[in-house]
């Protein structure tokens, strides 16, 4: 899809220069080599998985619970889960 420099913080910058100016340094495609992709992929795969949360308490999470924030980079139960797995990795 096209770039949109209003889905993004500067949504709110003024002029046709200043806007181009990000456009051309927010605009990127990134690209990764099929040899990397796969090195990534076999690294990724070697990492031991997290402890399965019980169903109980993520049935809590889910229905009793009001997580209506928002965060920048996903939910707050996207947060929660990244928490969750960074625990059972490096503690």
């Amino acid at each position: 899809p096209a770039f949109n420099l209003d889905s993004t913080i500067f949504f709110s910058l003024k002029g046709k220069i200043p806007r181009a100016f990000m456009r051309k340094q927010l605009a990127r495609t990134p690209h990764w080599s099929d040899e990397v992709v796969q090195a990534i992929k076999v690294q990724y795969e070697a990492i031991p998985k997290a402890p399965t949360v019980p169903k109980p308490i993520l049935s809590f999470m889910l229905n009793e619970c009001n997580f209506k924030m928002e965060h920048a980079d996903g939910s707050f139960m996207d947060h929660i889960s990244f928490c969750h797995d960074y625990c059972a990795e490096y503690y």
